[in-house]
């Protein structure tokens, strides 16, 4: 009997941010009483289709405050969910695993201290208008509004052995083996699945992409196993309903 798993990013896979939102799509997030993210109504019905099929399982880069603004339409809740990279594992609940937490500990512990000595540095930095330790796992920074990205990257890469990512102006700082990947096969083997599924559209998904045996994702990111997005389906269907589409017709 196939248990078929589909780990999926949220933000611009699946979500919407108010900048990119359509008419006539779903609000399910809010901000301080301000709408931030949204489902089309095309993929709010895929996704219950898929949902009944599937264990689908969203891993995000995602604080667990901000995955916890989501507001999952009927049908749609996720069986669990993966946060901040791979480092917390909520329940259906919204609870923390223990289990996962206890297996994570290591990897976060080795490089705590480096973490919170960068953050120290550059908290104040007014190269950065974001500089944050989250979830006590990563470091997250965003460079000021006229700030040179690329020249942050090359410092940030002088001070420090740990994995850099990037998407879009956004920096991470990452523990080694804190990665949407490894979260990926942990998952499948707690999960008892014979079959994953993954979906993403950056840099920061490969690793869960590359772990899947079948992928959905955008040109650029070259993973085995992969389906791409072209540009010409991107005049008629969006991404998240692409993707969804294609998962169901492989079930």
């Amino acid at each position: 009997m196939k248990r078929i798993l589909f780990a999926s990013d949220l933000d611009n896979t699946l979500l919407y941010s108010h900048r990119h939102a359509a008419p006539g799509d779903v609000c399910v997030e809010w901000l301080d009483g301000k709408e931030q993210g949204f489902f089309s109504p095309q993929t709010i019905m895929l996704l219950r289709d898929v949902c009944r099929q599937t264990m689908f399982v969203p891993i995000t880069t995602r604080s667990v405050a901000q995955y916890q603004r989501i507001e999952w339409p009927a049908g749609c809740a996720p069986a669990c969910a993966i946060t901040t990279n791979g480092a917390i594992l909520l329940t259906p609940a919204g609870e923390k695993d223990d289990t996962w937490e206890a297996a994570m500990a290591p990897i976060l512990a080795a490089a705590h201290e480096e973490l919170q000595t960068l953050c120290a540095a550059h908290r104040c930095d007014t190269r950065y208008r974001i500089c944050r330790m989250v979830d006590e796992a990563y470091l997250f920074l965003l460079p000021a509004d006229d700030g040179d990205h690329d020249a942050c990257m090359q410092a940030l890469a002088a001070e420090t052995r740990l994995p850099i990512a990037a998407s879009g102006r956004k920096i991470y700082i990452l523990p080694h083996q804190l990665d949407k990947g490894q979260a990926l096969r942990q998952l499948q083997s707690r999960l008892g699945a014979n079959t994953v599924f993954a979906a993403g559209d950056s840099a920061m998904d490969l690793p869960m992409l590359t772990a899947a045996d079948q992928a959905f994702t955008l040109p650029g990111l070259a993973a085995p196993h992969a389906a791409y997005f072209s540009e010409d389906t991107a005049r008629t269907t969006r991404f998240a309903e692409w993707t969804l589409a294609h998962v169901l017709a492989r079930l």
